[in-house]
């Protein structure tokens, strides 16, 4: 057996156990816009088939250790169909059995948020990508939309977005405009769009819902060690535990590692519901609020948006 037969081997069974699909490419901006001469960056943002919102909007769990991020999809997000994907996540029940008693920012860092995955076509690389965001990253799309025409439908096209560098030096949408050739005709002249609108939502939820759960449960056993070692211990993750207010008590201690706030949003970067950098503190037992109605509002907007330009 040659000395590379063991990764060939590996990389068969990584392809097997994700049923041979080639996933897109993500789309970074940021790095576009660097190497930019222009200042700007434009993308084609794809529609959906049967006339869907065009995004895929769904719940992640994000954190980051050390200079390692961590994205997880959350089994409790919808379908399309509104239909719920798992039936049961072990961050989402940490934090729903100890809202009141975690530390606010742990609470933060381990409940789920709001994410959305589009298909672009991105003119310079002549590719279809796929783009991630989270809820600032599409309040700027939205934003940039209000500059198209009231009768453009961005539902048939897609349209095409402009990205510019932020006072940050970042990536920011600011701007949008109906394309300039129809999907047909950018399907004859691009090598890399055959026509074919790919399915977002396929490239978000894990193919084996089963399998997964074994993923998120171990990086789920991984985030409570980092951010809660109070409640890593096998016997205390999965119940509602409370906390002594001893402040010589070490096990007490929660360690939070946190990261600079960012405007644009990356996969590979850190969420943007970071806190400012501070040091570890010793925490006491703080009441929470459930911020769900926070996230339906959210979702709310969006959809009463576009709605209400088809109108």
């Amino acid at each position: 057996m040659s000395a590379l037969s063991k990764y060939k081997q590996l990389l068969e069974e990584k392809t097997s156990s994700a049923g041979g699909k080639d996933f897109l490419p993500f789309f970074n901006p940021n790095k576009l816009i660097k190497a930019s001469k222009r200042g700007n960056v434009v993308v084609r943002i794809l529609p959906r088939d049967n006339n869907e919102m065009f995004f895929y909007q769904y719940k992640k769990h994000s954190y980051k250790v050390g200079t390692a991020y961590k994205n997880y999809f959350c089994p409790m997000s919808l379908t399309s169909s509104g239909e719920v994907v798992g039936t049961s996540c072990p961050f989402c029940d940490f934090v729903k059995e100890n809202k009141e008693i975690l530390d606010k920012t742990v609470y933060s860092r381990l409940n789920a948020k709001d994410s959305y995955t589009m298909a672009v076509y991105n003119y310079v690389d002549d590719e279809v990508q796929k783009y991630e965001v989270n809820y600032y990253g599409m309040t700027d799309i939205l934003t940039a939309m209000q500059k198209l025409d009231e009768d453009f439908d961005p539902d048939v096209e897609g349209f095409d977005l402009v990205f510019e560098k932020d006072k940050d030096g970042y990536a920011k949408a600011v701007s949008a405009s109906a394309p300039e050739v129809s999907l047909k005709e950018l399907a004859k002249e691009a090598d890399g769009f055959d026509g074919k609108l790919p399915d977002v939502e396929e490239e978000v939820i894990p193919s084996s819902i089963d399998k997964y759960m074994k993923t998120i449960n171990t990086a789920f056993d991984y985030a409570v060690k980092a951010f809660a070692p109070t409640f890593a211990s096998p016997s205390k993750k999965s119940k509602k535990v409370e906390v002594e207010d001893d402040d010589s008590d070490d096990d007490n201690e929660v360690r939070i590692v946190t990261t600079k706030k960012g405007r644009a949003y990356d996969p590979n970067e850190d969420d943007d519901n970071e806190q400012e950098d501070e040091k570890p503190t010793t925490k006491k037992k703080i009441a929470v609020e459930d911020d769900d109605s926070d996230d339906d509002d959210e979702i709310s907007d969006i959809k009463n948006f576009l709605k209400n330009r088809k109108k």
